[in-house]
């Protein structure tokens, strides 16, 4: 550690990337996830997307040209980014939606916020574990691979359902797959290549192994 998932996808895509490893799971060896939410006194989500976007500012890039691309654990800190970062693009797959029902969330807790209890936990610090926290312009593609089932349950169907039940302020598109070999892992590279070149040339994911809920 700290190890950059994904950072060999520079080689193939013409844009600039920046690959973000987060350091709560540095702290303990047992940690796996910790969504980026930092300590009690510092949020590393939020200082991230501070950081960002003072550097997208400083060198002039158009946020309609930027992605986000986060999964498993790495979508609710894409969308807090995002939250920074108005009219961007977010790509996310298999996220948890809700950490706070994920395993990793009762491992990290007493290392990284001793003396809290769960519930606790959730209620001081919500905007931290739900994606449901962050709503702001921009532009979500979110796909998830409907074999995997607990994600598909728990976090795909109810936060769909969020985004129907409310005018939220972002544009959002629902794809679900169908891949028994990937499970909650990746799809591969070259599919993610390809949805990550699709989304730069045409704005939209138009992929046939992709089936598009729509909104």
């Amino acid at each position: 550690m700290p190890i950059f998932q994904r950072s060999s996808y520079s080689k193939f895509i013409e844009p600039n990337v920046v690959s973000l490893f987060d350091p709560g799971i540095l702290f303990h060896r047992k940690l796996t996830n910790t969504w980026f939410c930092g300590t009690k006194s510092r949020y590393y989500g939020e200082y991230i997307a501070q950081i960002l976007q003072l550097f997208f500012e400083k060198e002039g890039v158009d946020n309609n040209n930027i992605l986000l691309f986060g999964t498993s654990a790495g979508g609710i800190p894409a969308l807090k980014i995002a939250e920074k970062l108005h009219e961007c693009n977010v790509l996310v797959g298999n996220i948890q939606v809700d950490a706070s029902i994920h395993p990793a969330f009762d491992k990290m807790l007493p290392v990284l916020f001793p003396g809290l209890e769960a519930i606790d936990c959730r209620q001081q610090f919500h905007e931290r574990f739900d994606a449901r926290s962050v709503d702001s312009p921009f532009r979500l593609f979110y796909m998830q691979n409907i074999k995997d089932a607990f994600h598909y349950k728990n976090h795909f169907k109810p936060y769909r359902e969020w985004c129907l039940s409310k005018k939220v302020s972002f544009d959002a598109s629902f794809y679900e797959y169908d891949n028994p070999e990937a499970g909650h892992g990746s799809v591969g590279r070259e599919k993610e290549l390809s949805i990550i070149k699709s989304i730069f040339e045409n704005g939209n994911l138009n992929l046939n192994w992709l089936n598009r809920l729509g909104r």
